[in-house]
């Protein structure tokens, strides 16, 4: 179940990091660094927060019998 959950969170953050580093290169591009490490440490926290719910449920479903 560890390498499904982990590997579930490498492709999520590596979405949303490449989405940004596309963004910040053309209609972000005026962002100063700290503003680029804020926008990081977002991208972080919605990986976080979107993953936490399913990665649960997940968690639970490996647990129950006959699932």
């Amino acid at each position: 179940m560890k390498p499904l959950i982990v590997a579930l969170f490498d492709r999520t953050r590596a979405v949303l990091q490449a989405e940004l580093h596309r963004t910040c290169r053309g209609k972000l591009k005026h962002l100063n660094d700290d503003d680029r490490q804020a926008l990081g440490r977002m991208v972080e926290a919605a990986v976080n927060k979107l993953l936490h719910q399913p990665v649960t449920r997940l968690k639970q479903l490996a647990g129950a019998p006959g699932s």
